[in-house]
C-alpha cells in the first residue's frame, strides 16, 4: 500500500519533470553531433569550378602581361652588358696607346689570338699591339680577350670605309679616318627596343646610343 501510494503520488506515475530532462539529454547528445558535422562538412568544401576557372583566368591574364616584360628586362640587360663590355676594351685599347706611344688595335677574333675578317663581333673579340705597329696586321700581342657571346644576340661593326672589320687607336688616342664606323647589338629576332649601338668618333670618343639616336659626328643607330 505505501508503494501504490508512493506510486500515485507521483514516483510511479513519471511525471512530467522526469520526461523533460531525458529529452534534453537526448537532444544535448545529438544535436551537438548534428551541428559539429554540419560545420565540418562547410569547413572542408573546396572551389567551386566557377571559382576555379574564374582564377585561373585571372592568373592566366597576369602571366600573359608579365612574361613578355620579364622576357624584355632579360633580353635588354644581356645586351646592355655585351655593349659595356666592348665598350671599356674600346676604352681599355685607347689608355693602352697613348700609355705605350703604341698602335693598338681592337678586331673580332673567334681563336682569341689573332683578328679575324668577319663582319660580326658576336664570336668575340681581342685588344692586341699589332705586329710590327701596323694596324694592318692581324697578329701581334694580345691584351684583351672576348668570348664568343653565350647569348643569341647580334653584333655587328659597319666602318665607315668599306673592307675595314677593326679599330685601331693611334699613340694619340685618336681613331683613323678609315677606322671610323658603329657597332649594332640586338636580339634575335631583332627587336628595336633592345637595339643599342656603340659610336667611335675621330677623337676616340665611344658613345653608346639606343635606337635612334645619333652620335656626335650625327651619325643615328638604325
Amino acid at each position: 500500500m505505501t508503494n501504490s501510494r508512493h506510486y500515485e503520488s507521483g514516483f510511479g506515475k513519471q511525471p512530467n519533470s522526469w520526461t523533460y530532462p531525458m529529452k534534453e539529454v537526448v537532444m544535448l547528445s545529438i544535436t551537438p553531433r548534428k551541428m559539429a558535422c554540419r560545420v565540418y562538412l562547410q569547413k572542408t568544401q573546396g572551389f567551386s569550378l566557377i571559382e576555379l576557372i574564374t582564377t585561373m583566368a585571372i592568373a592566366g591574364i597576369f602571366m600573359a602581361i608579365a612574361i613578355p616584360s620579364y622576357q624584355s628586362i632579360i633580353s635588354s640587360t644581356g645586351i646592355s652588358a655585351e655593349v659595356n663590355d666592348l665598350y671599356r676594351d674600346l676604352e681599355f685599347a685607347r689608355s693602352e696607346a697613348t700609355k705605350r706611344g703604341l698602335n693598338v688595335a681592337v678586331c673580332p677574333s673567334s681563336n682569341g689570338s689573332s683578328c679575324s675578317t668577319q663582319a660580326s663581333w658576336a664570336s668575340g673579340w681581342i685588344v692586341m699591339v699589332p705586329s710590327a705597329g701596323s694596324c694592318v696586321n692581324t697578329t701581334g700581342t694580345v691584351l684583351r680577350i672576348k668570348q664568343t657571346f653565350t647569348s643569341k644576340d647580334t653584333a655587328a661593326y659597319t666602318p665607315s670605309q668599306a673592307g675595314q672589320t677593326s679599330l685601331c687607336f693611334n699613340r694619340m688616342g685618336f681613331v683613323p679616318t678609315s677606322n671610323l664606323g658603329m657597332f649594332t647589338f640586338n636580339t634575335t629576332p631583332a627587336n628595336n627596343s633592345t637595339k643599342r649601338c656603340l659610336a667611335v668618333s675621330a677623337v676616340g670618343h665611344v658613345q653608346i646610343l639606343q635606337q635612334g639616336q645619333t652620335d656626335v659626328a650625327g651619325a643615328q643607330c638604325t
